[in-house]
């Protein structure tokens, strides 16, 4: 632990000696011969007493007495700190002590006798009283400062001698040699990578149950309002659940909350949140604070009127509470959801009407979930652990009970250590059967949590309990919990490295290991006030002291606590409330969010002068909705490094002295704070705070046109002038004009003088600023990562400037209108770092090309256009352009060329309900098949207020939105235009569903880009089932050809002769094994079974089989069949390679779950598989002793047993090493492609068992093995033959031929350059 940083381990120690050290240098305080030996032999003590804490930290379970006199050792460092730090004010350029140490020769006559009294704490806990006599000097009046500080030197040595000897008395020694920890107290300070499994969701793996649920609400067409509640014990990952609900529905809805109430909830600040959570801002304090709570209520209800909304109501305790909360929601049909969550079956009931069906009940993970959880955290899946921890590996999963925090917390613990053995893994698995034995789940994963607490490095120890300063259910920002940190001196940064990066790294760290902090009462190392919380036993040493007081009135704090020696004060409540701050003379850290509603007395300010007396003080953060008066002069604090003000309202003033504290880093102003009010003549003295590093500041009122440009200056002025200034932030305030707003004043700013090290700019979208020229930033802005800016327009130069900037990696344009010519990002020099990209157009639509290859890197994109052109001023505004032209005749304004790194893809189209309906017909944006498909979203601006349309996805083949056989050619034809909106209303959903069925799947994009119902009815699945249902079935060839590791699937039309590019399969690393069609699904297993996604025609994408639940018994290299929505598995081998399978299971794709069937008469792997007479059939493969087995077992599914036919497959490709036979079934007859010397085609003769000859095969395998051929059965086309052809050189082409007895046709040729070919076909 670094020499300077505060910790709950050592507490004030290291500081404390380094400050010594200071003092007692050569540079340090001019201390007298007698002060300065006494204060060595106290600096020799304390380092004596650092040694011994240093060796008890190393100590697993100290005894009573080590405890006892660790405490005592961290309470003396702050008892020293704190009097040094009232004796001697803090060091700082330009700041003079008041008090000057100076030689002063002391008489003998002043010297004299003094008794010292002091309790010392005996093992037991009693107290003992001790009385010692010391030589002291006595002072005359004008040398009274000196004797108290001698007198204080001499009392805190006798303590340390006195600490020194109940170490050696306890024989504390002993103990810090004999139990010393296993757990290495250093663990990697960058974060863990993720869970492989990105169906984990921190900690929860998604096993079939829970994945049934969340498709039933994600494919629930029912419009009444429902409730639907999660229940269970703690700590079984009620949540995580709701979380993954909230993420993968929520977009569905025009607008949605994810509230939390913990037991004693705040329903103002609750229905704030709500309420701020649906309109995207802060909602407006109400005047009158005795009606706030109805008033918010109110506003609520009203804006939820009409609208489809998504609400989470998190970690609900009892009824009276949902009985306030659900009283805000309006009834109504529009289909929105309230999802509870509760450990109350009471409660539960009572929020869904008493219906148990609504009711979802959470239980701990089964063994194989638990399983993957685990090893997926610690080694990254199973088949990666070593053999020698697999036994203990699987004891610890066993004993984690199924409980996914237990669980991933020991597999983090773990996953942080430097090196994994036997003897660690059985330590860790003792600990848990010792600490496990409650049968409460919240228990027994408490005791996990404090087991997995006790093994953490130390400084994340200090960093994790500073996690309770804020109430439970806070929402806590990463940059101001680690500007505390570094303010607390938490931080232990080598050299060369940036302290605020480091606790950046602890932060990712802790949230990385899944932490929740549980252990500062017991370490002492900061103390909670909660009002709700009666009899509460407070030490009256408090150093860190977090008031959470709610909207109670009357809260006090505890007479007992002495508020000068508080070092840290979080203050969440009422103003009135509010403690003397002045008395909290040595607090580094403020952090107070108050409320100042005095019985609706808005004019009322909250008086907070006293911070001027602070001259410890490091960081202030004041959040608040009435006017704070700040002291006039802040001069003093010159520790302050930050100070954040914004969010007070309009008349809260920031003293203009505040240009003179030199360790200020990162500074936030309230609105309309006046820039100018800082200088002084022609020159701004603002530059004085030469290392301020983060800026942020609110733009002036929009109306104030000359004031807004001078401001523009002096901060141009001081962006040019601080070398060190880092971040640049602009928010607009209140007053500030909406971004669009045209009739409201603007600001076009130049941004003449750059600074070279900035590196995150940013202006907010509702600023009245608009940059007009950037001629100068690619020269002076290479370090810029961050840009976020409003533009009049985007020209081609804007385009070749922000390409030159090297290091951007994140850029968001907010443009006032669309260029009139084409804008290419193209594939030259630039945007090499660039991951994210939003443009938002104000009004018209881009006309916007991305090249292929462009933005390598890039992770996300996304369009906005708020206001498209309205249909009569289309021919106006556009009819001499080549836009227009493009436009009318339907080419794609929007172009998307594949983009090798995108994963994410969104356009959002604003305007009149009917522009929005000609957008979503016609092919504005062309999306290349590779890359992600488009989440689009239409929002309807009209006359009614915002109704936002819930997103759909435009179709897997091309991403083009248009209709099937419509043509828009002008405004004067829109009346002749169908209406879709109302179309099932109007003939039924039945009838509608009916009509489509019989159409052919490549239509089905189309149609489901029409509107919400139409794209509803298409991804629910029912065409589908109906088409099976009447027989009407498509087949489309799914091919894989195994090129480089290549990952991406084609699929083949064989009725247009058309190839569709299936969006590219993740994971880039996965081996694949087996692969099956199944309904609407193509499933792919890898890596030895244990790996499996599932590609959905529905959705156009590919999710991890961790969706749902995966087999029985993973597996690999099986035999397969599939008929409808049902497959068939047998045989193969585990994934721990060893055990030849002889186990068989169903699928059902619908429920998307595994049944287990009868084991067959032999275990077999490298089989077969075949559905022929409305039976099963395995055929083939390799005994357990790798014998070549030529026998087939038929499965009847109506008497679920197995039938061994002998020499059933005699005669084919007898090679021992070779791969599964070639079968394939067409009008129940199968066939087989025999790819050895003979290369011929064959039938099954049922009757006589046995194989006939039918001719030649047009391709064939170059190594006679196989694995470059394919054979299927392709509907109407019959047979499908995949392979290179015969007697030709080519060898990077394949060819596909399909056999109509007795000819082969060749259908379509693929270049080919790999060492093998998958395949399967997809009938539906």
């Amino acid at each position: 632990m670094d020499a300077s940083c505060f910790g709950v381990s050592l507490g004030a120690m290291r500081p404390l000696l380094k400050k010594l050290d200071m003092m007692l240098g050569p540079h340090g305080c001019k201390l007298t011969k007698g002060v300065t030996e006494r204060s060595q032999l106290l600096k020799d003590d304390l380092e004596e007493i650092d040694a011994y804490l240093e060796d008890l930290l190393e100590v697993k379970d100290p005894p009573l007495a080590a405890k006892c006199w660790m405490k005592e050792a961290h309470e003396l460092s702050y008892d020293i700190q704190d009097c040094i730090d009232n004796f001697v004010p803090p060091e700082s350029p330009g700041y003079k002590s008041d008090h000057k140490m100076t030689h002063v020769k002391i008489p003998k006559r002043l010297k004299w006798q003094k008794q010292f009294e002091y309790a010392a704490p005996d093992v037991s806990g009693h107290v003992i009283s001790k009385t010692i006599c010391v030589d002291v000097i006595r002072a005359p009046r004008k040398l009274k400062w000196y004797q108290q500080m001698i007198e204080k030197v001499s009392q805190f040595r006798i303590y340390a001698r006195e600490a020194i000897r109940r170490y050696e008395r306890y024989q504390l020694h002993c103990c810090s040699t004999s139990a010393a920890c296993r757990f290495s107290a250093i663990g990697p300070i960058m974060p863990m990578p993720p869970l492989p499994c990105e169906k984990t969701c921190s900690g929860l793996v998604i096993d079939g149950r829970m994945s049934k649920f969340i498709n039933s609400l994600a494919n629930d067409t029912d419009q009444q309002l429902k409730v639907v509640s999660i229940h269970g014990s703690g700590c079984l990952g009620k949540t995580m659940l709701a979380k993954v609900l909230y993420n993968k529905i929520g977009r569905e809805f025009h607008c949605r909350a994810f509230i939390r109430v913990s037991k004693m909830p705040d329903m103002k600040m609750l229905f704030r949140d709500m309420l701020s959570q649906f309109q995207r801002k802060q909602p407006q304090a109400s005047q009158d604070a005795s009606n706030e709570l109805r008033v918010i209520a109110e506003n609520i209800r009203n804006y939820l009127h009409g609208k489809r909304y998504l609400v989470i109501v998190d970690d609900l305790w009892d009824t009276s509470a949902w009985d306030v909360i659900n009283q805000v929601f309006p009834k109504g049909s529009q289909g929105s959801r309230i999802i509870t969550t509760t450990q109350i079956e009471d409660v539960a009931l009572t929020c869904c009407c008493d219906d148990p069906e609504q009711v979802f009940e959470m239980k701990p993970l089964d063994d194989d979930h638990s399983r993957k959880l685990f090893f997926g955290r610690l080694f990254g899946s199973e088949s990666d652990c070593p053999e020698e921890l697999k036994q203990v590996s699987s004891q610890i999963v066993e004993t984690c009970g199924g409980l996914p925090l237990a669980t991933i917390s020991i597999a983090s613990l773990l996953a942080n250590q430097p090196s994994l053995s036997v003897d660690l893994l059985t330590h860790i698995h003792d600990s848990l059967v010792s600490c496990l034995s409650s049968n409460s789940t919240s228990e027994r994963t408490r005791q996990v949590l404090n087991l997995s607490y006790n093994s953490l490095p130390h400084h994340l120890k200090t960093c994790l309990l500073y996690f309770s300063m804020y109430p439970e259910g806070s929402i806590i920002f990463k940059h101001d919990l680690v500007r505390q940190w570094v303010a607390e001196r938490f931080i232990s940064a080598r050299e060369g490295q940036d302290t605020k990066e480091v606790a950046g790294m602890y932060f990712d760290e802790l949230v990385d290991r899944r932490f929740h902090p549980t252990c500062s009462a017991e370490e002492n190392f900061l103390v909670v006030v909660d009002c709700s919380r009666k009899n509460m036993a407070l030490s009256h040493k408090v150093r860190r002291l977090s008031l959470q007081l709610s909207d109670a009135k009357y809260a006090k704090i505890p007479a007992n606590i002495i508020k000068a020696q508080v070092q840290s004060l979080g203050v969440f409540g009422l103003s009135e409330c509010m403690p003397c701050i002045a008395e909290f003379k040595l607090v580094r850290v403020l952090n107070l969010h108050l409320s100042g509603h005095h019985d609706g007395d808005q004019d009322l300010d909250i008086d907070l002068t006293g911070i001027s007396e602070l001259f410890h003080l490091r960081y202030l953060k004041i959040v608040c909705d009435v006017c704070v008066k700040l002291p006039n002069r802040m001069r003093g604090l010159q520790c302050l490094e930050t100070l954040d003000v914004m969010d007070t309202p309009r008349g809260t003033y920031v003293p203009w002295d505040i240009i003179y504290l030199t360790r200020l880093l990162h500074l936030s102003l309230p609105p309309d704070t006046n820039l100018l009010d800082w200088s002084v003549g022609d020159d701004l003295s603002l530059c004085k705070p030469n290392h301020l590093q983060d800026l942020c500041i609110s733009t002036p009122p929009s109306s104030d046109y000359d004031r807004m440009e001078r401001s523009m200056y002096a901060l141009d002025y001081l962006m040019n002038e601080h070398d060190s200034l880092r971040t640049v932030k602009l928010v607009a305030h209140g007053s500030s004009v909406s971004f669009g707003d045209t009739s409201k004043a603007r600001v076009w700013w130049r941004l003449d003088k750059p600074n070279h090290y900035t590196q995150r700019f940013e202006v907010s979208s509702h600023s009245p600023v608009i940059f007009c020229n950037m001629h100068l930033w690619k020269i002076q802005l290479g370090n810029l990562c961050i840009l976020k800016i409003a533009l009049d327009e985007l020209s081609v130069n804007n385009v070749d400037i922000l390409r030159g900037l090297p290091a951007l990696t994140a850029l968001s344009l907010y443009v006032e209108k669309s260029p009139n010519i084409k804008i290419i990002f193209g594939t030259a020099v630039g945007f090499t770092a660039l991951k994210y990209l939003k443009l938002r157009f104000m009004s018209g639509i881009a006309w916007l090309k991305f090249e292929a290859g462009a933005m390598p890197n890039l992770w996300k994109l996304r369009l906005v256009f708020d206001a498209i052109p309205q249909m009569d001023q289309r021919l106006e505004l556009y009819s001499d352009s080549d836009q227009w032209k493009q436009y009318r005749h339907g080419n794609a304004l929007i172009s998307i060329d594949h983009m090798t790194g995108l994963r994410e893809v969104s356009a959002k189209f604003g305007g009149a309900a009917a522009d929005l309906q000609y957008v979503s017909r016609i092919g504005v944006v062309s999306n290349h098949p590779s890359n992600p498909i488009i989440d689009v979203q239409l929002v309807d601006s009209g006359s009614h207020g915002d109704k936002r349309t819930p997103s759909w996805r435009s179709p897997e083949s091309s991403s083009r939105m248009h209709p099937p056989g419509i043509a828009i050619q002008s405004t004067r034809q829109q009346q002749d235009v169908v209406s879709w909106s109302n179309t099932i209303d109007v003939i039924g959903r039945d009838l509608f569903i009916y009509c489509l069925h019989r159409l052919s799947r490549w239509d089905y994009g189309a149609i489901a880009s029409l509107n919400r119902d139409f794209n509803s009815v298409v991804r629910n699945g029912d065409i589908y089932r109906l088409r099976r249902k009447n027989g009407v079935v498509e087949c489309w060839l799914l091919y894989l050809s195994c090129e480089n590791n290549s990952h991406e699937w084609e699929a083949y039309d064989p009725s247009t002769g058309r190839w569709i590019q299936v969006p590219k399969m993740p994971p880039a690393g996965i081996t694949i094994w087996n692969s099956l069609a199944v309904g609407t699904e193509l499933l792919v297993f890898g890596d030895h079974g244990r790996d499996a996604l599932r590609y959905s025609i529905l959705t156009n994408s590919w999710t991890g089989v961790a969706d749902a639940d995966a087999m029985n018994t993973p597996r690999y290299v099986f035999g397969s069949a599939s008929v409808g929505e049902n497959a068939y598995v047998a045989g193969g081998v585990d994934s721990s390679h060893r055990n030849v399978l002889n186990s068989a299971e169903m699928y059902d794709s619908e429920t998307h779950t595994w049944t287990p069937l009868p084991s067959m008469n032999r275990a077999r792997y490298k089989c077969s598989g075949a559905f022929m007479d409305g039976k099963f059939y395995v055929i083939g493969g390799n005994s357990s002793s790798a014998e070549l087995l030529t026998c087939g077992e038929e499965y009847d599914l109506n008497r679920r047993s197995w039938r061994v036919i002998h020499n059933m497959s005699q005669g084919l490709n007898e090679a021992d090493n070779g791969p599964p036979l070639l079968l394939a079934v067409v009008n129940n007859e199968l066939y087989a492609a025999d790819y050895s010397e003979n290369n011929d085609l064959k039938q099954y003769d049922k009757l006589d068992n046995k194989w006939i000859t039918l001719g030649k095969l047009p391709v064939q395998s170059k190594n006679k093995d196989g694995c470059d051929m394919g054979f299927r059965a392709c509907g109407e086309k019959g047979l499908i033959v995949i392979g290179r052809p015969n007697n030709s050189t080519d060898e990077k082409v394949i060819e596909l031929h399909s056999w109509t007895p007795p000819v082969w046709k060749l259908i379509a040729t693929r270049p080919y350059g790999g060492d093998g070919v998958v395949c399967a076909v997809m009938g539906c």
